[in-house]
């Protein structure tokens, strides 16, 4: 049986410190199958000839598990592969997957090396926030406005695309109205199924323009994205627009998604939950709380009542499991963005 192969190549960023990511370009040439060998010839190259690290990677057709094991393979794999070095052969023996179907897939990076993560924050921009929330801000409602929903969605994935991310759409019915979680992937280099999850519903309420409910979740993800994408990282990142937050009782996107979509091997070991964080100011009393919210959280709301109520400030929550995640969110802030009351 003759193995049907898909061939992907990808442009990857490099991590450079305190400067603009170099590009690696790499082009994937002749792909040939001998028994249970396949061979693959490739090019790589690079704007001021720095050896790139190689990664080959291959798993079931049809599928994003990238699972199979590849560690057999043979040849220009790896650290140090010169972009000058002409043409690049790898070999690999898949006599161990019979005769299914796969795809496969190169990766082509700078050398790592550690990134200040003080450089990371200040490559956000003020102006790409604005150009975000122009485009996202207005009703996105599946009856009252589904023109610019559908439009905040082609928005969300053409964002997604121009980032080299994989992107799929997370599609399913509710009453007739066809709704969509929006994907990006970013793949860890060393560990593809170990997955973090950065994301914010799009949608909104019937009648509500939404810039901060939910837009400046949308645009706060679409910002981490469009940096974080720039460069490379052990373990997965997950870029997720969640579509229907509003629906019904709420959060129908995001259960779907648990219902359907967290599927082995992947696993996902921590989420960063954006919602409502584009509100700010410095005007007494414009900070309310549930009732009981005093009593649950004594220490919160004594420091809400001695800055009088003011809301200036972003709420970190977590389970009691994901005490790390949160602790280090606290952390980076109070060290990276002390202004950012947290």
């Amino acid at each position: 049986m003759k193995k049907t192969i898909i061939t992907l190549w990808l442009i990857f960023m490099a991590v450079v410190a305190q400067s603009q990511p170099f590009i690696h370009q790499l082009y994937l040439g002749q792909v040939s199958v001998d028994g249970t060998v396949l061979t693959i010839n490739y090019w790589v190259i690079h704007p001021v000839d720095s050896p790139a690290f190689v990664t080959f990677r291959a798993g079931p057709e049809g599928s994003s598990k990238l699972d199979f094991d590849t560690s057999n393979a043979t040849g220009d794999i790896g650290p140090s592969i010169n972009p000058q070095g002409g043409m690049h052969t790898i070999k690999w023996d898949f006599s161990a997957y019979g005769q299914q179907d796969f795809r496969i897939q190169l990766i082509a990076t700078k050398q790592f090396s550690e990134v200040d993560i003080q450089d990371l924050v200040e490559l956000v921009s003020e102006d790409s926030l604005i150009t975000y929330m122009n485009a996202i801000e207005g009703v996105r409602h599946r009856d009252s406005n589904p023109a610019h929903l559908q439009a905040t969605k082609d928005y969300i994935l053409s964002k997604f695309e121009d980032a080299n991310l994989q992107t799929s759409l997370h599609s399913f019915d509710y009453g007739g109205y066809q709704a969509d979680n929006i994907i990006g992937k970013k793949f860890g280099i060393s560990d593809e199924t170990q997955v973090y999850i950065i994301d914010g519903h799009f949608d909104t309420v019937v009648d509500a323009p939404g810039a901060d409910d939910n837009g400046s979740a949308v645009v706060g993800m679409l910002e981490a994205m469009r940096i974080l994408s720039q460069f490379e990282f052990q373990k997965s990142i997950k870029f997720i627009g969640f579509d229907l937050e509003e629906a019904g009782v709420g959060l129908v996107g995001s259960k779907r998604y648990v219902d359907e979509q967290l599927l082995p091997p992947e696993e996902t070991v921590g989420v960063i939950n954006l919602e409502m964080i584009g509100y700010y100011t410095e005007e007494p009393n414009t900070q309310s709380v549930p009732g009981g919210f005093s009593t649950l959280f004594p220490d919160a709301y004594a420091a809400l009542e001695a800055d009088q109520f003011r809301g200036n400030f972003i709420i970190n929550s977590s389970y009691q499991n994901s005490l790390p995640l949160a602790q280090a969110f606290n952390q980076a802030a109070a060290q990276y963005v002390p202004d950012l009351k947290v």
